[in-house]
């Protein structure tokens, strides 16, 4: 005679609180844009919880990798991190791409005729901020990014260097951030 099979057994409110959260997500994206032509991106994300701080809410970290039929492609890494009693919120980005691209001119007199050119970038920024009360985070911010231009067209105005952030530039920031989050 077969023994009834056994099922496993429900995890209590407490267990499951005691538990950290470990899930990951992938996700193939196709997409289209009339400047980015037919594309793909392929997406993970990994969402988590520290077991000292099962109150705190969900962190995450997702990355994704795409690239289009114009020969564009991109890496991004983002990421919200809890901490404590959502005492603390850590957010990152970081971002490189090689992205050919069209330049028509400055302002709002522009030509129709476009000037190819690739670009080549690396992106980053970090947040740091601490809850005031309830809702309200404040902290400080940092962000560098590094543009390069390369292929640009004999005779264009890009090769002639009149085009301001047409060459290799440095941008940073830093400032204070506020943020007001009441996400359940």
């Amino acid at each position: 005679q077969a023994s009834p099979m056994e099922t496993p057994q429900e995890l209590t409110s407490d267990q499951r609180s005691k538990k950290p959260l470990r899930e990951y997500r992938f996700l193939p994206a196709p997409f289209f844009t009339p400047e980015t032509s037919l594309g793909v991106a392929v997406i993970t994300a990994f969402y988590f919880k520290f077991q000292d701080h099962p109150e705190a809410r969900t962190s995450s970290t997702t990355a994704a990798l795409g690239a289009t039929f114009n020969r564009q492609f991109s890496f991004t890494n983002q990421g919200n991190i809890n901490l404590g009693n959502n005492d603390w919120v850590i957010h990152y980005f970081a971002q490189g791409r090689l992205w050919p691209n069209a330049y028509f001119g400055i302002g709002s007199a522009v030509g129709t005729e476009a000037e190819s050119f690739e670009q080549q970038a690396v992106i980053t920024a970090l947040r740091v901020q601490k809850k005031l009360f309830q809702n309200l985070y404040f902290g400080p911010q940092i962000g560098v990014s590094y543009f390069h231009h390369t292929g640009f067209q004999e005779g264009g105005m890009l090769i002639q260097g009149n085009v301001p952030g047409a060459e290799t530039h440095l941008a940073s920031h830093a400032g204070l951030g506020i943020t007001w989050d009441n996400r359940d």
